[in-house]
């Protein structure tokens, strides 16, 4: 009996120490499942921050594309370019900057609730640490100096404030964009640089008919910066003349790096000077081109879509449509349109008819024309002006008197309308 009694006691014991080691079992298994649980919500934190950096990038990048006439616009406008430029984006309403170098801008997601809004920027500015994780735009600098890449060869050189800008060359910016969800915070720091946007353009005038001067014309083919003030007259003096704002030295080597044409091309059709008094002048790379194997390019194909995509072409930019008077943007006029009076236009002006220009016309941008154009004013134009001629002699009234001067940069300006594109330099995460 007493040995029964103990086999009892010890079968008690065994079982209550299986109790015990399977309890500890269960309770390492559920600490191990309440600690995954939390690593695996810690970790989606962390990769959530990110993409809502990397959200915050894209709305910088993407307002940076836009023409600088839209009013979500981001970049620095000014001549020269202020290396200590830089735009804030807040997701509240900001207070007026501190300093003229900042500009202070709402986000295009401040109108939304904020539960939808994402949290890549900060309400507002108080002038403490909240700035760290504000969004933010601005030149790679060093010192007074800013980092520009050359558009041709991607090339990157420092250049210092006032100085003569590299031609070809567009600043690299720095986007900071921080994400924060919950008590994760990633930031990331991302340089960009403009590229071009796909035009075609092969002269300061050209046409596809034959080219007849009546007036007193100027024509320069060699790249203008486009800071070129109005009227300024081509010429070959450094001063007060259009030598002083070109991109070159008209050294033939020097030309073709900064991208230089001629001043008039035509298909093979000749260019005839009518004008009474001082002939009128020819400068560019070469003057005049008017060899039959020249390609005519058509509204299209110079704004970078198929020869026959002119829906694709309407839909791409914000077209208004006019017969007459000042171009502010993008104008289109489907049959004639007439340029009268004094005006200062800037844009690109699509003609399917004729085009006439009386009075003082200042110009810049593109200006395409379908049929006949006719200038029997004063034209200054910055830019190019391309013509068609399906149905008369193009150019066949050029009355009037001005300088038409060749500037991409101006070109590209304007035609960003569709999207400016930004190449990525470098990514870190700070």
């Amino acid at each position: 009996m007493v040995l029964r009694n103990n086999q009892k006691g010890i079968a008690l014991v065994l079982a209550l120490m299986v109790m015990l080691v399977m309890s500890m079992m269960v309770a390492g298994l559920m600490m191990t499942i309440v600690n995954e649980k939390k690593l695996s919500s810690h970790q989606s934190r962390y990769v959530e921050s990110l993409s809502i950096a990397e959200a915050g990038f894209s709305e910088a990048v993407t307002r940076m594309r836009l023409p600088n006439t839209n009013g979500y616009f981001i970049g620095d406008t000014r001549s020269p370019l202020n290396p200590h430029w830089k735009t804030v984006i807040f997701n509240g309403a900001p207070a007026t900057p501190t300093d003229t170098s900042s500009v202070w801008v709402q986000s295009i997601q401040s109108g939304m609730a904020a539960t939808d809004q994402l949290a890549y920027s900060t309400e507002s500015w108080s002038g403490g640490s909240d700035t760290v994780n504000a969004l933010t735009i601005q030149h790679k600098t060093k010192g007074d100096s800013i980092y520009f890449r050359n558009k041709n060869d991607g090339t990157i050189s420092l250049v210092k404030y006032n100085s003569t800008y590299p031609a070809n060359c567009y600043p690299v910016e720095v986007v900071t964009s921080t994400g924060r969800v919950g008590n994760s915070i990633r930031t990331i720091q991302v340089e960009v640089s403009k590229i071009d946007y796909p035009v075609i353009v092969d002269a300061a005038i050209k046409s596809d008919k034959p080219v007849t001067i009546k007036g007193h014309f100027r024509v320069c083919g060699h790249n203008h910066s486009k800071y070129t003030p109005n009227d300024t007259p081509v010429g070959n003096s450094t001063i007060g003349e259009c030598k002083g704002y070109e991109l070159c030295d008209r050294t033939h080597d020097v030309c073709v790096a900064v991208g230089c044409l001629p001043g008039i091309t035509t298909t093979g059709d000749a260019v005839v000077d009518k004008g009474s008094g001082s002939p009128s002048e020819f400068l560019g790379e070469p003057a005049s081109n008017t060899d039959p194997t020249n390609v005519f390019y058509n509204i299209e194909q110079i704004l970078g879509f198929e020869a026959t995509d002119e829906a694709g072409l309407l839909a791409a930019f914000p077209w208004k449509t006019q017969t007459s008077g000042l171009v502010n943007g993008y104008v289109i006029s489907n049959g004639d349109y007439t340029l009268a009076g004094n005006s200062n236009s800037t844009g690109i002006l699509w003609v399917k008819g004729n085009l006439t220009l009386t009075g003082n016309q200042n110009f810049r941008g593109l200006i395409y024309v379908e049929k006949d154009c006719k200038i029997t004013g004063t034209l200054w134009c910055l830019g190019a002006v391309i013509v068609e001629g399906q149905t008369i002699a193009t150019l066949d009234q050029l009355t009037g008197t001005g300088d038409i001067l060749y500037c991409s940069d101006i070109i590209q300006q304007v035609a960003s309308a569709a999207g400016a594109s930004f190449v990525r330099l470098n990514w870190r995460e700070r």
